[in-house]
């Protein structure tokens, strides 16, 4: 039951998120650097915490291997936010804060489908 309800609101987020990209890439990128704020290492638990969640919540999906290329990407994201040095992460932070408006709407438009399908295939 509650890998159902995580994974609609997982759904729901990343239809969101994609909805940002496309019509308010500023506001996305605004977003982005309001996250910098909080210490990189705690993003990195996050992503591993999450990954978890999602490798476990498999079974409400009638596509779980999607959700287990999700989960382990996640949990790479996460190991490289809390392995990689401080000062190189900041580069690929700048790095794709730089992106056009133009990229940000094109990242929003492939997101979408994918979020709409993730969503579609939840039990």
């Amino acid at each position: 039951m509650w890998q159902t309800i995580f994974l609609y609101i997982f759904g729901l987020l990343w239809v969101i998120e994609a909805g940002l990209l496309i019509f308010s890439p500023v506001y996305s990128k605004k977003i982005c650097s309001a996250y910098l704020k909080v210490p990189i290492w705690f993003w990195g638990l996050i992503y591993v915490a999450f990954a978890f969640l999602l490798w476990f919540s498999t079974s409400a999906s009638l596509s779980p291997c999607l959700v287990k290329a999700m989960a382990l990407f996640a949990l790479w994201k996460g190991l490289f936010l809390l392995l990689v040095p401080a000062k190189d992460l900041q580069k690929t932070i700048d790095w794709s804060l730089s992106f056009s408006e133009t990229t940000y709407r094109i990242l929003g438009i492939l997101l979408l489908p994918v979020a709409i399908y993730f969503l579609l295939r939840i039990i």
